[in-house]
């Protein structure tokens, strides 16, 4: 796996944020390959060596072998099929990924693990519908990838018939999007609207601490896009980028936002910019059709393609990998 194409859970960014919050944080060397992600965790007497997403095949082995084997070792693998010992503990969760190149190419700033944003100074789009607004100190650069029309075409061809009806019912609407830095301060009130959310619906979304921390450790790479309508926010997604991937973090919708397919809205302009800025893959998320089948109709309906990982492994002290 190259480093442009890592999960969120093992990039760079990631560890910046853990050691922003006094996390232990180790890089194991894996050779040729980028550094495996690893948090140590201490439990009373007991060290616990928590590695997520780990890597396939024999880079993810030379990794593991590095951690001392008088530790317990906690693993979750990126790769469904895994000849890890130990006792399992979760079985794998499915991931919906969304392509952004068609076909896929790895010539962009992006592509080589160098975030763009839109121009400094861009003008604002004011259509109806259409996004409004450009990133609040965003990075220096031009918009990459393939040329608008095909783009589009490439990116809505996935889509489920009703997503892309509602998309056009959105687009045609009086939402507008404004794209600014993601501001844990600033969108407090905001993110407390997506924590009760997720209470109601049975979904946890990433802690408030670690949100804060990966927007302090990594300014440039954050995505927060805001729906307005009359004014007022009605919906929001957060995006984190890393090398040439962007993850989904949070989002919220109010009965406005639901009634006027905010969401629908957000989530393409994100794909739209995402894939022109020169991105390759947009992951989405963990999605369950038993505990959030909404959630789950929703993300692939946009062209998601569920991906299985690994189950998580409990490795015992004294075991060899």
């Amino acid at each position: 796996m190259t480093p442009r194409l890592l999960p969120l859970q093992q990039s760079p960014g990631y560890a910046a944020a853990l050691r922003l919050m006094g996390r232990q944080v180790q890089l194991l060397d894996a050779g040729a390959a980028p550094p495996v992600l690893s948090l140590r965790r201490h439990m009373g007497p007991v060290v616990l060596d928590w590695v997520p997403r780990l890597p396939p095949g024999k880079v993810g082995l030379k990794a593991l072998a590095r951690l001392s084997r008088g530790h317990a070792r906690l693993v979750s693998s990126d790769c469904a099929q895994t000849a890890l010992p130990g006792l399992p503990l979760l079985t794998g969760q499915f991931v919906a990924e969304i392509g952004l190149q068609d076909p896929l190419t790895e010539t962009t700033p992006a592509a080589q693990g160098i975030p763009q944003g839109p121009a400094q100074g861009s003008p604002q789009r004011s259509l109806k519908g259409s996004p409004k607004g450009t990133a609040q100190g965003s990075i220096k650069g031009t918009a990459q990838g393939a040329a608008p029309a095909r783009r589009d075409a490439a990116l809505q061809a996935g889509m489920t018939g009703k997503w892309r009806n509602r998309l056009r019912r959105a687009q045609q609407g009086k939402v507008q999007v404004v794209e600014e830095r993601f501001d844990p301060r600033r969108h407090a009130a905001l993110l407390d609207r997506e924590t009760a959310q997720g209470r109601a619906r049975g979904y946890r979304s990433y802690p408030a601490a670690f949100l804060a921390a990966y927007a302090t450790a990594n300014p440039d790479a954050t995505m927060f896009l805001r729906a307005q309508l009359k004014g007022e926010t009605c919906a929001f997604m957060i995006f984190f980028q890393h090398g040439a991937c962007a993850t989904y973090i949070a989002g919220w919708s109010g009965p406005q936002g639901r009634a006027a397919q905010a969401h629908t809205l957000l989530l393409w302009t994100a794909m739209d910019r995402l894939s022109a800025r020169g991105y390759l893959r947009l992951d989405l998320g963990p999605v369950d059709t038993d505990r959030t089948p909404g959630l789950t109709r929703f993300k692939l309906g946009a062209g998601a393609i569920p991906r299985r990982l690994g189950p998580t492994l409990l490795i015992l002290p004294g075991r060899s990998v």
